[in-house]
């Protein structure tokens, strides 16, 4: 892991691109004796993810599968961009940039397998969770504590939550949050 002020890192971003396996769930996929596939998402990490909307922060999914659960898993998410069956992720990352008229410093990447490295060395800002492959976690501006689909993108939501708004921890930002939400119905 490099270190430097992450504050620095985080404070420009505009996006955050998710990878799935691996950070979404926890890594392994599930198959029932009919060939159906099972994934397991961590709901808190999802509730930050729907939670970066108030600060106006874009979410994407770049993944080399393709599944109808994952889209609607991104639907839940209120995902900006989804983008399946892209094992090169960094046409999908420019094509995303371009959508949304973003600088690839404005976006971070969320990985944790080697194919990740090179969208993570163009983002300004990566993360990965605990168990990401090492040579991930040495090239990642940041690494969680928790394993990939255990709570790590929360984590990460929240380091980026607390360097965009002074809030450490950032508990009154998502209770503010809560309570918006909860008023709206």
């Amino acid at each position: 892991m490099r270190s430097y002020n992450l504050t620095s890192k985080i404070t420009p971003l505009k996006a955050l691109v998710l990878d799935v396996d691996g950070v979404l769930t926890p890594g392994g996929i599930w198959y029932s004796d009919t060939g159906d596939q099972f994934k397991k998402f961590d709901v808190k990490d999802g509730l930050g993810i729907v939670a970066l909307g108030k600060l106006g922060i874009r979410t994407a999914i770049i993944t080399g599968k393709e599944s109808q659960l994952l889209e609607k898993r991104a639907g839940e998410l209120r995902v900006s961009a989804l983008y399946q069956n892209r094992p090169y992720k960094i046409p999908a990352l420019r094509e995303f940039a371009a959508k949304f008229d973003l600088e690839l410093s404005e976006i971070g990447f969320v990985g944790d397998d080697i194919i990740d490295i090179p969208v993570m060395e163009l983002c300004g800002f990566s993360a990965c969770p605990s168990d990401a492959v090492q040579q991930v976690q040495k090239t990642a501006d940041w690494v969680a504590r928790s394993p990939g689909g255990n709570g790590a993108l929360r984590e990460i939501v929240d380091i980026i939550v607390s360097a965009k708004t002074g809030l450490y921890p950032p508990d009154e930002f998502f209770i503010e949050w809560a309570k918006e939400i909860q008023s709206l119905r």
